[in-house]
């Protein structure tokens, strides 16, 4: 059966959800006839594109299962089931569930539900599909997958270039992410990285990511006056991304709990995993997913500033033990999380309905 593709989060746009859609409609479709609908554009086209691909999808003669992309397309694949009688699968990555909208909760688990399956990118937010009366019985967790990473050689000299410092003899720790208050940055630097950089005061912490929390962040850095040891990257090529994943030495990701923003997933820790780093992260909603305690990173409990500095500084001068640790990530990031694992696992949601 055709597998047609639904999605407003598709590059050339970037980010996580973006990312998924990708992977998943590209590699599906080397196997498998489908066709892909995706807005290419920003999301202020979205009216325009929901109509496109309504009458797209009604003058299609062949029978098909529609996969929507999101939970804020919902209505869409309910209109379309409505319509032609296709069998509708929906992707849920996390804040399409929780978003904090009294609207939207009233309006979009009704939509949810009727669904013939949900694929949840983690427990957790299985966990909140069924808060909001989503029957369990419809949901499957499939993780996201990563892509085996060819070995980089770290190249200082490049992140002399485009960072304008020589970090040659530097400890780098190192976080990715959009700027918001539920990714933890803020709280790092004000409660764990001071203390840190006493016992080794040559560290230096890189955080890639843009967003609404820049100004907060820097005012802390200034406040503790960690500018020489603090570098914001807000517009990063790929390519100088994995650069800087080649180079640092570990991976944190120091998130905490905000009310209707949860983390769906935490597919950074895993492409930190796939580059051998050793990961450092809260144990918290979906990061529990993305990270098995021992075997692919370290969980840390939330907010647990004397537990992170802790396992931090044990890290730094353990050399022994914190490549060991990256190796074991990335050996158990190859074994369960590649993505021709992960595509078997869609394709046995099809097969299910």
């Amino acid at each position: 059966m055709k597998i047609v593709f639904i999605t407003r989060k598709y590059p050339p746009s970037i980010g996580g959800m973006e990312k998924l859609s990708y992977e998943v409609t590209t590699r599906i479709s080397k196997t498998n006839k489908s066709e892909i609908i995706a807005l290419k554009k920003p999301q202020i086209f979205l009216p325009f594109f929901v109509f496109y691909a309504l009458i797209k999808i009604f003058f299609e003669k062949e029978k098909c299962i529609i996969h929507m992309g999101d939970g804020l397309l919902s209505p869409l694949g309910l209109i379309i089931k409505k319509v032609k009688g296709f069998p509708i699968v929906l992707t849920l990555h996390g804040l399409d569930v929780t978003f904090p909208n009294f609207f939207y909760q009233k309006i979009m688990p009704f939509f949810m539900k009727k669904y013939d399956k949900i694929i949840c990118i983690s427990n957790k937010v299985i966990e909140e599909c069924e808060k909001r009366g989503i029957p369990k019985n419809k949901c499957v967790f499939i993780p996201i997958g990563v892509e085996k990473k060819e070995k980089i050689e770290c190249n200082k000299s490049i992140l002399k270039e485009k960072i304008g410092v020589d970090l040659e003899r530097n400890e780098i720790l190192l976080s990715v992410g959009r700027l918001v208050k539920r990714k933890g940055f803020h709280w790092f630097l004000s409660e764990v990285f001071p203390t840190i950089l006493k016992k080794h005061n040559n560290l230096v912490y890189l955080i890639v990511g843009k967003g609404i929390m820049e100004k907060e962040i820097k005012k802390v850095i200034k406040e503790k006056k960690l500018g020489e040891n603090v570098f914001l990257l807000s517009e990063v090529e790929n390519k100088f991304l994995e650069e800087i994943f080649a180079c640092s030495d570990i991976f944190v990701m120091p998130n905490i709990r905000v009310e209707g923003d949860i983390e769906g997933f935490g597919i950074v820790a895993i492409e930190a995993a796939s580059y051998g780093l050793s990961i450092v992260a809260s144990n918290i909603e979906g990061i529990k997913n993305a990270i098995q305690n021992g075997k692919n990173g370290i969980l840390v409990e939330e907010r647990n500033s004397e537990e992170y500095q802790k396992i931090i500084i044990d890290l730094l001068e353990n050399k022994e033990k914190r490549e060991k640790l990256g190796n074991d990530a990335k050996n158990y990031t190859k074994q369960n999380l590649s993505w021709g694992k992960i595509i078997k696992r869609y394709l046995d949601v099809y097969k299910s309905i």
